[in-house]
């Protein structure tokens, strides 16, 4: 890997989120089971750009890569093996002999918590952490904020043990934090405090239940620069907290409200979605109470959607998916999973009118037929559609897997058991 700004980078487990300067070195240390390390030029760094990736592709198999870059010119590149990552003065000689600008533990649960205090203490010039699934306590965290004043990204999420970040409100130049599933830690209060992060752009707060209307509202009051923004499955999420922060963050290109089927409503997510014009990607699955009202809102003030994911939306009707496609130009994904009101005519008639769409889903769909399917998919040669079933399988359907109907005499049998079971309850009851 040169130094030189036309050299290639290596690239993580996880993309970066925040640009890079070009005279770079990068020193690749692989925290796994011994294996070949990877080109140095396998792929070129995305620059300038903020991606917040799915679940699925963030959290890959195994263990993520220990990325390592320095200030300093150097086109020599070091690689080499941790086999006893717990080792305390192993992991650290690795972080104060390389000055590390990022650093990724991801995943690595092996990390005992003492190592990563003493990684923390030795590592002042970092600038990107992720501490994703590992054994993480408050005093690590503590530790990195102590030492790394610069610290512009970091991932904690998925760390059961934390119960107190209270001190990430004093990283003044945070531009990316997710949190995601940090149940303890993610207070309203610590939500609260973070309104003094002003140059924050990436928040993920999914699936964290402190995550309130009231704290929204008050976080809206200083944070008023995000790009991206993920509050999947916080139960606690009301309308007025999602417009108030929406309202104060215009820029917002990634939002994801899955999983939220009672806290919105439709009033409230067309009001925040009226503000958010430059909108890139939106997550509405599992949604299940939006109904047109809020799809029309979709079509008229979201035009820049390029990906759109409304699985489980029980309400999305083929009007609704017309006046989608019509104004959303540059949709390149579309999931419509689950959407069982949509008809198998409006598919065949609307979906070849997207001319950028890329990537289709449209399980559980049960109008839509086999024959259908076929003919969806050569009008659409060059998109990628997936339809994994018609409708939902039913959990007590067992004939798949006996080779063909269930026999009528097991039936019987089944019958009769079960009512000499409600048989000897009822007399129980009564002898009582």
């Amino acid at each position: 890997a040169s130094a030189r700004p036309s050299s290639a980078a290596p690239v993580s487990a996880r993309p970066s989120s925040v640009a890079r300067p070009s005279s770079t070195a990068s020193v690749g240390i692989q925290v796994a089971p011994p294996a070949r390390p990877r080109s140095a030029a396998a792929a070129p760094v995305r620059r300038n750009m903020m991606v917040m990736p799915a679940h699925e592709a963030e959290r890959a198999p195994g263990p993520m890569p220990l990325m390592i870059q320095r200030n300093k010119q150097d086109e020599k590149v070091h690689s080499g093996k941790l086999q006893t990552c717990a080792d305390e003065a192993q992991v650290s000689e690795v972080v104060t002999s390389n000055a590390l600008e990022r650093l990724f533990l991801g995943d690595n649960r092996c990390l005992e918590p003492e190592a990563l205090l003493a990684t923390a203490s030795r590592a002042g010039r970092l600038q990107e952490v992720s501490l994703r699934g590992t054994t993480a306590t408050n005093q690590v965290v503590s530790a990195f904020v102590s030492s790394c004043p610069d610290l512009r990204v970091l991932d904690i999420s998925d760390c059961d043990g934390l119960t107190d970040i209270a001190r990430l409100s004093t990283l003044q130049d945070l531009c990316e934090l997710r949190a995601s599933r940090c149940v303890d830690a993610v207070t309203p209060a610590f939500v609260c405090s973070l309104s003094a992060l002003k140059k924050l752009q990436v928040l993920d707060f999914s699936f964290c239940p402190g995550v309130t209307g009231l704290a929204l509202q008050e976080l809206a009051r200083g944070v008023r620069a995000l790009s991206h923004l993920d509050l999947s499955g916080c139960a606690r999420l009301t309308d007025a907290g999602l417009v108030a922060l929406t309202q104060a963050n215009p820029g917002i290109k990634h939002l994801s409200l899955a999983l939220n089927a009672k806290g919105l409503s439709d009033d409230g997510t067309l009001h925040s979605l009226r503000h958010l014009r430059r909108l890139q990607c939106l997550n509405l699955s599992g949604c299940s109470q939006l109904t047109t009202k809020t799809f029309s809102a979709v079509a008229r003030y979201n035009e820049r959607l390029e990906d759109v994911t409304f699985a489980g939306c029980k309400h999305f009707l083929d009007e609704d998916l017309r006046q989608l496609l019509n104004s959303c130009s540059l949709m390149t994904r579309l999931d419509i999973t689950g959407c069982q009101l949509l008809t198998e005519e409006c598919l065949l008639d609307v979906l070849p009118r997207a001319r950028a769409l890329r990537w289709l889903a449209v399980s559980a769909i049960p109008k839509l037929s086999a024959l259908g399917l076929a003919r969806l998919r050569s009008l659409l040669p060059q998109v990628d559609v997936r339809c994994h079933m018609r409708t939902q399988a039913d959990p007590n359907d067992l004939s798949l897997y006996l080779g063909g109907q269930v026999p009528e005499k097991i039936k019987k049998i089944k019958a009769v058991n079960k009512k000499t079971k409600n048989n000897a309850d009822g007399n129980g009851k009564k002898k009582r």
